[in-house]
């Protein structure tokens, strides 16, 4: 049985999308899906020419199963550069140093990437794959099909940037909500350092990426606290003296009311149009869209109507206690200690913050049941070997066992829980801490 899927965006989320599609066709649809055609759809007028973030590890693995693909093509082809972590720069209570958040990633030119594949036209993918650039017009959803253009597809899964195909009122606000707006500032010369820069600056945060043949800095604000002008002449005292170009966007932070449309099942959202928080901010974009992604082809792989209907429920309450548990937490935890700034967006920021992490949402260790426990996270009475059993626990028995979800990864915890100067970062035990060498506060290009 054939079957016609249309993922459109030629984003990062639909370029993983797509590979996962076609992972799952081949070991769990190959009796009765084999035929399955996939065609991805690029509009310009639906995504951004730049990306405020780099890709993971999860697209680098999920592509390379599929197509011959290296860091070495990205670096070629696509001005890509090995982006390893994150540097925080004036961000927490501490006010000695800098700190690194460690992780494996890549920057490149998302526009001369998805032209590669559109100048390919899905060749390099196998049979039954199409990538073209296509205006859409026109997008319908029914019980039966979706019609993009009046062509027919069985499904539709949305990975656009900017507004969603349909159904843009089908949203909820997040709980917390930090920048809405960003102005990108370009400067044409190689980015040569290996990593994401997060700089606290006045009114919001620059995030700086690195490009082999440019460098990317894109101030992230909040327009109902400060204008355009305010945040070019706070990036002009961080770079003084120095050519740039500029221009600006604005979003409207959104969660999406469901991944699968619960009244035709046809229409799907993955990427921005499922969920757009806090763009640029590590582990909310590309890990969020490999776990929809993965739980996506599931659902479209799985025979039996009443195990799908039963998957569509899981999808939900999963999608639901993720964006909790997980991206809204760890955005909060970022920005729970403020920075080295005192404006009114960072006093915002830190209270929100606070209040968000101590909500009754969560599910604390039993030591701190009632009470906030944010400074007090590992303590004399909540050791250190209490938040290592907690974690072995929720790994190998499942259940909420610690307050966030992302806190299961340890290496994480330790460097956010030290780099922003928590109080009860004295008990976590390491051999040693990178951190960047230059003084607090400042932009440095070398690590350690």
């Amino acid at each position: 049985m054939s079957r016609k899927i249309a993922i459109v965006g030629a984003t990062m989320e639909g370029f993983l999308q797509l590979a996962l599609l076609l992972n799952n066709r081949r070991y769990n649809g190959v009796e009765n899906y084999s035929d399955d055609e996939f065609t991805l759809i690029h509009d310009p007028d639906k995504v951004y020419p730049y990306m405020l973030s780099g890709v993971g590890v999860a697209f680098q693995e999920s592509l390379e199963r599929e197509i011959f693909f290296t860091k070495k093509w990205l670096e070629k082809y696509c001005d890509g550069v090995d982006s390893c972590g994150y540097k925080y720069i004036g961000w927490g209570n501490r006010r000695d140093k800098n700190f690194m958040v460690t992780g494996c990633s890549n920057t490149f030119n998302i526009e001369k990437f998805r032209q590669k594949f559109i100048d390919d036209g899905g060749d390099i993918w196998g049979p039954n794959v199409i990538i073209k650039e296509q205006r859409i017009d026109s997008f319908e959803a029914g019980m039966d099909a979706c019609i993009i253009n009046g062509d027919e597809y069985d499904y539709v899964i949305d990975c656009t940037e900017k507004l969603p195909l349909g159904y843009d009122q089908d949203y909820m606000t997040p709980s917390v909500q930090f920048t809405n707006s960003a102005i990108i500032f370009e400067k044409y010369q190689p980015g040569d350092w290996n990593y994401t820069i997060e700089y606290a600056a006045k009114y919001g945060h620059i995030v700086g990426m690195p490009l082999g043949n440019m460098q990317r800095w894109c101030y992230l604000y909040d327009s109902n606290i400060c204008g355009r002008d305010e945040i070019e002449e706070d990036f002009a005292t961080i770079f003084p003296d120095e050519k740039y170009n500029s221009y600006h966007t604005d979003w409207q932070p959104k969660i999406s009311n469901y991944v699968i449309h619960p009244t035709n099942k046809r229409y799907m959202r993955n990427g921005n149009a499922l969920i757009t928080i806090e763009p640029g901010s590590p582990g909310t974009s590309a890990e969020s869209s490999f776990i929809i992604g993965e739980q996506i082809c599931r659902y479209l792989y799985n025979d039996n109507a009443r195990d799908r209907e039963e998957h569509d429920h899981m999808l939900q309450i999963t999608y639901t206690n993720y964006i909790i548990q997980t991206l809204q937490s760890f955005v909060c935890f970022s920005y729970q200690y403020g920075s080295r700034h005192d404006t009114e967006y960072w006093v915002n920021a830190q209270k929100n913050a606070v209040e968000y992490l101590n909500s009754p949402c969560f599910v604390h260790p039993a030591v701190f049941a009632g009470k906030d426990f944010l400074d007090v996270m590992v303590s004399e009475e909540f050791t250190e070997e209490d938040y290592r059993i907690a974690h072995h626990k929720q790994n190998a028995e499942g259940g909420q066992q610690l307050p966030y979800d992302w806190m299961n990864n340890s290496n994480m915890f330790y460097e956010y829980a030290i780099g922003l100067g928590a109080p009860y970062a004295k008990y976590l035990k390491t051999l040693g801490n990178v951190e960047p060498p230059e003084e607090f506060g400042t932009i440095g290009y070398d690590c350690v």
